[in-house]
């Protein structure tokens, strides 16, 4: 293995470049290991340690990729739930929305919008579930990436296993933007020389390895694969933390509600007004209601006011209508004096003859 000398080498990946004493100390690391790998012998006997320990790490990239796969689905499992649980909070809070109304007061609203509460806790839950899943496919989660590992050749990416490890591979176009005009027989050229550039690294490094490069290869993969399931862990208990933590909130928010609900609801329907209607006083006259009281026999005067009450002027045109008012009136008044005077027994028959002459 060529030995390298790492503080020459420009081997981060990014546009930010870091400060010069982290490149120092990162330099020192990776000479560390570069001596570590040079203590490798460079073949050893059928049966050896280095056989045995190739084995050894090809039956544990094999445990990693296992483990890989069930974290994988376990986040698929909660991005899953989190679709599922969108869908059931906006149909749920929609068909409940409507029962919500407090005109009057009732315990089915009350109910209803406990529910609704749980369910937007629900749908909050579910977003962030939502949003961490896509954060953590994002590639650039993953912190090794910053190795240029064909430049570094002892950590990182290994060509064997990772397309990331073969110059150029990674240069592919393999998507376009479809917001970005580009040349399209210029983009096909490119992905060719790549793509064979790529392969003639690929088999040179191959065909060339010895066990002791293979064993190498080997490590490093391992290596790779262990940080990258410690990711996977990481990413699943993230997942699982806001899951749990969103389910126990929802169970919180949607008892002490209903709880709320059934404590409220008696008491708003607690009659406290003064019902005015049964409290108010009778203020208008009626002379019958009075008289009635005051004797059991009604007067002469409530008599005639009940009689003529109760009389009705047919409509008319306006000015004979008036002249109807006019005579009636007159008439009421004769019949008001007859009825007076012939209670008291005092009738003057002859005055109203000699006024009707």
């Amino acid at each position: 293995m060529e030995k390298l000398d790492f503080s020459n080498i420009d081997w981060w990946n990014g546009e930010q470049r870091p400060s010069t004493e982290f490149i120092n100390r990162v330099n020192v690391e990776l000479t560390r290991i570069q001596e570590s790998l040079e203590k490798i012998p460079e073949s050893e006997p059928e049966g050896t340690s280095l056989e045995r320990k190739s084995k050894l790490l090809e039956g544990l990239i094999k445990h990693y990729l296992d483990l890989t796969k069930v974290l994988d689905q376990r986040r698929g499992d909660y991005y899953k739930a989190a679709l599922q649980m969108s869908a059931i909070g906006l149909t749920g809070f929609g068909l409940l929305i409507k029962l919500i109304d407090f005109s009057p007061i009732t315990v089915v609203s009350l109910l209803s919008l406990s529910v609704c509460l749980g369910l937007l806790s629900i749908l909050a839950t579910a977003f962030l579930v939502i949003d961490k899943y896509y954060w953590q496919t994002n590639s650039k989660r993953y912190h090794f990436l910053k190795l240029n590992s064909p430049k570094v050749k002892v950590l990182g990416n290994s060509w064997m296993y990772f397309y990331h490890g073969i110059p150029g591979v990674g240069e592919i176009p393999f998507t376009s933007n479809p917001f970005k005009e580009v040349d399209k027989l210029k983009d096909q050229e490119n992905g060719v020389e790549k793509y064979v550039a790529g392969a003639a690294f690929y088999f040179d490094q191959f065909i060339n390895a010895t066990s002791r490069e293979l064993y190498i290869q080997n490590l490093r993969h391992t290596y790779m694969l262990l940080i990258h399931n410690a990711y996977k862990n990481k990413f699943d208990a993230q997942l699982t933390s806001i899951m749990s933590r969103g389910t126990r909130i929802t169970f919180v928010i949607t008892f002490i509600c209903i709880l709320l609900s059934f404590i409220f609801w008696p008491i708003a329907n607690l009659d406290f007004a003064v019902d005015e209607s049964k409290t108010k006083i009778e203020l208008n006259y009626n002379p019958s209601k009075t008289d009635s009281l005051r004797s059991p026999r009604q007067t002469p005067e409530s008599q005639w006011l009940n009689s003529s009450a109760q009389m009705k002027i047919p409509p008319a045109d306006s000015v004979i209508q008036a002249n109807r008012t006019k005579d009636s009136l007159t008439k009421i008044s004769l019949e008001k004096k007859n009825y007076l005077n012939h209670d008291k027994g005092k009738i003057n028959q002859p005055a109203i003859n000699q006024d009707s002459k």
